[in-house]
C-alpha cells in the first residue's frame, strides 16, 4: 500500500498489533505511530480517495513498514463515514445502550444473528435499509414498540391511515382511449409529465 510517499507492507492478522519483532529482520524494536494516509474505496470511475489516521508500524533496524488489522478498522470506519452509514462501535453501542446481547437484539430487529455480528466486527458493511433500522434503536420508544409488536397479529390499516395525515387529493375523469378514467391530481400531473403517447 502507499500513501504519504512510502511503500508499506500490509499484513493482515490480528498478532501484529501486539507484535514486539520486525517481521522482516526478527529486531525488537518496533514503534508504532499515526499517519495521515490516503486510500481508494470503490473501482472505476466511482472510485474515491478517502483519508483515515492509520497506525503504522516501523522497525528501527532496517526500515521495514507495515500496517495491520488495527488500520483495516480504521479505513472501515472512514468508509462507513463516507456512505453515511453506523460505524461498527457505534452498532455495538446501541445495542449496549439498550443493555442487549447480541442474540437479543436480533431477535427484537429480527436481524440475522451472523449479520449483527459482521456488522459489529467491520466484517461487512449493512445495506443503507438495516442502517436506518439499527440507528432508530436509539430510541427508547421504538425498542418498546417492536419489543411489544406480536408479529401474528394484523395490523389495523385503519389505525395507521387515521395517524397519518395525507394531503387531500382531488379526483377527475380523464379521457383516455375514448373512455373516461377517473384519476386523482397527482396522477394526472404524473402521466403528464411522462409524455405518454397513445
Amino acid at each position: 500500500m502507499t500513501g504519504g510517499g512510502m511503500n508499506m507492507n500490509e499484513i493482515r492478522t490480528d498478532a501484529c498489533e501486539e507484535t514486539t519483532t520486525c517481521f522482516n529482520c526478527g529486531s525488537s524494536g518496533i514503534e508504532k505511530t499515526w499517519r495521515r494516509q490516503s486510500f481508494q474505496y470503490g473501482n472505476g470511475a466511482s472510485a474515491v480517495e478517502l483519508t483515515a489516521e492509520m497506525p503504522v508500524y516501523s522497525c528501527a533496524e532496517c526500515g521495514f513498514e507495515f500496517v495491520g488489522a488495527e488500520a483495516e478498522d480504521v479505513r472501515h470506519e472512514a468508509v462507513c463515514r463516507h456512505l453515511g452509514l453506523l460505524t461498527p462501535s457505534e452498532i455495538v453501542a446501541i445495542r449496549e445502550a439498550n443493555q442487549l446481547t447480541r442474540v437479543q437484539f436480533a431477535e427484537v430487529t429480527r436481524i440475522g444473528i451472523a449479520s449483527l455480528k459482521r456488522w459489529e466486527t467491520g466484517a461487512l458493511i449493512p445495506h443503507a435499509a438495516n442502517d436506518a433500522l439499527v440507528y432508530l434503536m436509539t430510541f427508547p420508544e421504538n425498542l418498546k414498540r417492536l419489543q411489544s409488536r406480536n408479529h401474528f397479529d394484523p395490523l389495523d390499516i385503519a389505525d395507521i391511515s387515521a395517524s397519518v395525515e395525507l394531503p387531500p387529493r382531488h379526483r377527475s375523469v380523464i379521457p383516455f382511449r375514448g373512455r373516461g378514467i377517473t384519476a386523482d391530481s397527482i396522477s394526472i400531473e404524473r402521466a403528464a409529465s411522462w409524455a405518454l403517447r397513445v
